[in-house]
């Protein structure tokens, strides 16, 4: 009867410490939840405890291997009044945005990593959200395209916000990146290399790795109000990828 009781009071005692866990949990709201590295971002949130949060363009579908665990709420972050109904309904303490235009033209670029950025912003502050963290990127330190250009705006803004902590990571090449080549020979396509393969030298960082950087900053004091530049261990160039991926080709053969 002892031993019933015993191990009734311990069953007890761990479920109010994860209801404890659970209302303690910081609130993460992700946009761009269902892109390329936001879904990486969703999953990682999710895995560390935190209550998580993913908004989603309507009329998408997440995948629920990215997702499972996370509130999905559909919105259109394009306008500012439907991200401070549909996103801080409920007391937030982090947005991170991996909003990323698909064309590179300028009319795209300014509208979605500038100014539905920038809208994530002001809905977030008017919300007295603690803490921005953007994906960027590292190309914008030598900035020649539109969307280099949206981007860089957009972290001045949120630099010079004030009164909200921020991380803006800047990641070098993602494997798919480096791949992509390979791919195209798959299609029939020649390799395409300048020069002698030295000229372009990158060191890439595999998605799952740089979400769990992203989620890092959350709580890494020595990350906060900082423009980190982010790459993996390793620097490959062009020749590199050749070798590499004729090895696999005549493997394959």
């Amino acid at each position: 009867m002892r031993v019933v009781i015993v191990i009734s009071l311990c069953l007890l005692l761990l479920c109010c410490c994860n209801a404890l866990n659970l209302l303690m949990a910081k609130r993460v709201v992700v946009v761009g939840g269902t892109g390329y590295i936001g879904k990486y971002v969703v999953r990682e949130s999710v895995r560390r405890g935190f209550d998580t949060v993913a908004i989603v363009r309507p009329g998408s579908s997440p995948k629920e291997e990215y997702t499972k665990g996370a509130t999905i709420i559909y919105g259109d972050v394009t306008d500012e009044e439907s991200m401070n109904k549909v996103a801080f309904n409920s007391k937030t303490d982090v947005i991170i945005s991996c909003l990323a235009s698909r064309s590179g033209t300028k009319d795209d670029s300014y509208k979605i990593d500038y100014q539905a950025t920038l809208n994530c912003l002001n809905a977030a502050r008017k919300n007295k959200v603690d803490q921005f963290i953007l994906l960027s990127a590292i190309c914008v330190r030598k900035p020649l395209l539109q969307f280099q250009n949206a981007k860089l705006k957009f972290e001045d803004a949120l630099v010079n916000a004030g009164d909200i902590k921020y991380s803006i990571v800047r990641p070098t090449a993602f494997f798919k990146s480096v791949s992509a080549q390979f791919e195209l020979l798959q299609q029939g396509w020649p390799f395409v290399m300048f020069g002698n393969g030295e000229i372009c030298k990158c060191n890439p960082i595999a998605e799952s790795d740089l979400a769990t950087y992203m989620i890092n900053c959350i709580e890494d004091k020595t990350k906060w109000n900082k423009i980190l530049d982010l790459g993996g261990k390793y620097i490959t160039c062009f020749y590199l990828l050749t070798l590499l991926t004729y090895s696999i080709t005549y493997r394959s053969g």
